[in-house]
Order: C-alpha cells, then sequence, then structure tokens
C-alpha cells in the first residue's frame, strides 16, 4: 500500500506521521513503538498505541493496532480469509480460532492440526491444564470438522521462505 492508499484508510493522519518498515508498503505510525522496524515487512502496519520487539516480525497484510503488545519471537502473518474464521468463545477460559490453514490458536498457543494431534498432551501439561484435556480435545475435533467442511476458507498469504 502506499502512502496515498494508507492516507485513505486512515483519514485522519497525515503523512508525516508515518514512517517505512522494511519496504515501502510496511508501515508504523508515528505513536506505535516498534524496536526493529526492518521486523515489518510486506503491507504490514502497525499503529495506534501498539508495540512489537524482541524478535517479534509482523508481516504480510497484518495489522498490530490499539494496545496490543508482541514480542518475543512471536510473528504476526495475515492469511487470506474468504469467510468469518471458526471461532469457539466460552467453551474453554481462551477463545479457540481458526488462525490459519489448517491452524488452530488456543489461548497462546498457535499450532498446526497435525502438531496439536502428535503434541496434545504435552502442550496441555506445559500449561498445566491436564484436566481441561477432554474439553481441548473436543475444541480441536470441532477445529477439524469445520476445516473438514471449509477447506479453502483460509489460504496462505505467505511467501515460500527458503
Amino acid at each position: 500500500m502506499n502512502i496515498e492508499e494508507l492516507l485513505e484508510r486512515y483519514p485522519q493522519t497525515r503523512a508525516e506521521d508515518w514512517r517505512n518498515g522494511a519496504g515501502p508498503e510496511a508501515w508504523i505510525y508515528k505513536t506505535a513503538y516498534v524496536e526493529h522496524p526492518e521486523n515489518i515487512r510486506d503491507s504490514a502496519i502497525v499503529c495506534d498505541s501498539a508495540q512489537v520487539y524482541d524478535s517479534a516480525q509482523v508481516y504480510n497484510s497484518a495489522r498490530v493496532y490499539n494496545s496490543a503488545r508482541v514480542y518475543g519471537s512471536a510473528q504476526v502473518c495475515a492469511g487470506n480469509t474468504k469467510q468469518e474464521p471458526f471461532q469457539i468463545i466460552g467453551f474453554l477460559p481462551w477463545v479457540v480460532n481458526a488462525s490459519g490453514p489448517r491452524m488452530i490458536r488456543i489461548g497462546c498457543e498457535n499450532r498446526t492440526l497435525s502438531d496439536w494431534d502428535l503434541n496434545i498432551e504435552t502442550i496441555v501439561a506445559g500449561h498445566r491444564e491436564t484436566a481441561r484435556l477432554p474439553q481441548i480435545r473436543k475444541a480441536i475435533e470441532m477445529c477439524r470438522e469445520w476445516f473438514d467442511d471449509n477447506p479453502n476458507a483460509i489460504v496462505s498469504t505467505e511467501r515460500e521462505r527458503l
């Protein structure tokens, strides 16, 4: 997105309030804190009072805004959704959602369906939530059914990496 498109999207801002990340289409607003601007790339936008630090990366068409904090080795990547992604709210203490092509986020854990299948006991034990294992398995099964019923609902826009 060029500066004209950016200002059209955010009409309350001015061109001098924005700076580029790692490319001419990645943008950082003056009120946002980004420790390493080179980690904001593609057509990503970081604005408001959002913070991105450590080795965290924001890319594709991802948006980080409001008071969001992205840190550590986190990667925020926008996929292209063709319909509203599947979400479960209220069944567990955390939101469960389809976060990418055959990707499931349960609370802070964002993993592929196969990773959940192979490592669920270890993941859940690491959070000291083994008592909730049956509900977590049910949530994963519900996501699996949604993926099977909606195979083209979420497609990746991430470029393949070497």
